[in-house]
């Protein structure tokens, strides 16, 4: 399992109040290699966060 949390630093941080901005996780089962599933996992994030206006280019 690899999981990814977006918080968003900016902003105070009020008691019970979350800053989480978006979560994503995906199974791996059998990976050929921890590194290369961790960078497509980490690509394909980003593409999905940039094209949901989460993040800006």
């Amino acid at each position: 399992m690899i999981e990814a949390i977006l918080y968003n630093l900016k902003e105070e941080i009020y008691k019970g109040k979350e800053t989480i901005v978006w979560t994503g996780q995906s199974s791996l089962i059998d990976p050929s290699s921890i590194e290369s599933a961790a960078s497509s996992f980490t690509n394909k994030m980003v593409h999905h966060l940039v094209n949901d206006s989460i993040l800006k280019k």
